[in-house]
């Protein structure tokens, strides 16, 4: 694939960030916020958190939906309008990135478990399915995106007559259909799921079987499901959710209920070999039975709700992930240069693309030349396409950047091609760590850094576009 000259560059991948992140509340949210609730996942698109359902402070079961940008809740369909699933928790959750919806299977809507189906996107709302074939009316099983297969998996659960399940399923957006893989892992239900689409897999973790809680790792890799012998393994746990993030590269467990039903106060991370045991954040301390979900955009799992002795209701939406040593400059949002053919991206975002959005660049890790563990995390670009990183000494047009292909080249002066990589099924790729000795960075130093790709059916025609600038200061 022939790629412009101004950004030809060898291949490499991806490496991971060591950096470790840190829990904080968001602020500045209002009024406008879900009622706090607990018992059902979170899940995301590129850009957005999603919470659906679960149970109330009353035990009212809810079926409202809401969506949260890192800045903002708004609610999109209120609790007991027409049209919507019925009140529930402990469905299975994940958005469908193929198809562009969010997925909901099952749950428990207080008299018994459900095997319904529903999706929702912004178009169309909430729209009943009807597959030839399903899963039985499951409540606690759990569902991740197959980026390999582009479609959404499904895994265990706990039927109508309390018996936990292990079969397998995949949703086209049409219908489902049960897998027969050559390794099963035993039954359970409360277990976790994470999507890894840099890895084209996906991670499953703990659980329940009976009265037994677990805490072994098994990885789905399209085809079959094989277990990670681990030296360090999390407690067995339940009543926790899962994240994958793609930015430092690490799944996130915080909480959960221990063997003994107890809540747990540390936080497991797994980086695709091994887990690390984090103590008590003081943040969100021992929480259970919350939301969670990682936005690639924004580079940060969110949580929202769940239960958190001696409150069992918890209010308050945190984030988790690394202080950005990057500061967003030139978007194609309309507020620096305008976009070459009026496709303006969202705040923040580089002019439109393909996908329908425009690419956002941000960065983890630190400024320090010496730690040398900046990451630069691309999302909304085209997916399988080539995408390079370069650096700048100089903003172009005083910062608001100029016309370049589809888009706007915020970096200018000495420029520095950094890296490499395909972005995955999602539209997303990382960068780094261990740029500075190709870079060529010093103490002192400013850089203006920025994400290329190629586009070749992009909205404006020239063949790439490119994300928004990023600032970096460098000690």
């Amino acid at each position: 694939m022939r790629i412009a000259p101004l950004m030809a560059a060898l291949l490499c991948t991806a490496a991971t960030s060591e950096a470790q992140a840190t829990w904080t509340e968001v602020s500045g949210l209002g009024t406008t916020i879900p009622e706090t609730r607990r018992e059902s996942p979170g899940a995301a698109d590129l850009t957005s958190m999603y919470v659906f359902g679960g149970i109330a402070a009353s035990g009212a079961r809810l079926n409202d939906l809401w969506q949260f940008t890192g800045s903002a809740w708004t609610e999109l369909t209120a609790n007991g309008a027409a049209g919507s699933p019925s009140g529930r928790a402990r469905p299975a959750i994940a958005w469908d990135h193929g198809n562009g919806q969010l997925v909901v299977f099952g749950g428990h809507d207080g008299t018994a478990a459900v095997g319904d189906t529903w999706t929702w996107d912004s178009t169309n709302g909430w729209v009943q399915k009807f597959p030839a074939t399903s899963p039985q009316a499951l409540q606690y099983a759990q569902a991740a995106y197959d980026s390999f297969n582009d479609n959404v998996l499904l895994f265990g659960g706990q039927n109508s007559s309390g018996a936990d399940q292990n079969e397998t399923w995949s949703w086209d957006g049409s219908n489902w259909t049960q897998l027969s893989p050559a390794t099963v892992p035993g039954p359970r239900r409360q277990h976790g799921m994470a999507a890894r689409p840099d890895h084209d897999d996906i991670v499953m973790c703990c659980g329940q079987v009976g009265s037994t809680k677990l805490g072994d790792t098994y990885l789905w890799n399209g085809t079959d499901w094989s277990a990670v012998a681990t030296t360090v393994s999390p407690s067995p746990r339940v009543a926790m959710d899962m994240a994958y993030d793609e930015l430092r590269q690490r799944v996130v467990i915080p909480g959960g209920n221990n063997a003994n039903g107890n809540p747990i106060g540390s936080i497991a991370e797994f980086d695709g070999t091994d887990w690390v045991n984090l103590p008590l954040d003081p943040v969100i301390l021992k929480r259970t039975r919350y939301f969670l979900a990682y936005v690639p955009s924004l580079g940060k799992s969110f949580m929202f709700g769940g239960q958190n002795p001696p409150n069992p209701l918890p209010t308050g939406t945190f984030q988790y992930g690394e202080p950005s040593p990057g500061t967003s400059f030139c978007a194609g949002d309309g507020s620096g240069a305008t976009c070459p053919c009026g496709n303006l991206g969202g705040a923040g975002e580089g002019c439109a693309n393909s996908a329908g959005a425009g690419a956002t660049l941000v960065a983890a890790g630190s400024g320090s030349v010496a730690l040398d563990d900046i990451t630069f995390s691309l999302a909304q670009g085209p997916a399988g396409v080539p995408a390079i990183v370069f650096s700048g000494t100089l903003q172009t047009g005083g910062g608001s950047g100029v016309l370049f292909g589809d888009g706007l080249r915020c970096a200018g002066g000495a420029i520095q091609r950094l890296d490499t990589v395909f972005l995955d099924g999602s539209g997303s790729g990382v960068w780094g760590p261990g740029l500075a000795p190709q870079a060529g960075w010093m103490p002192g130093d400013t850089r203006y850094v920025q994400g290329w790709f190629r586009d070749n059916v992009g909205p404006c025609g020239s063949g790439f576009n490119t994300t928004n600038g990023l600032i970096v200061d460098f000690q």
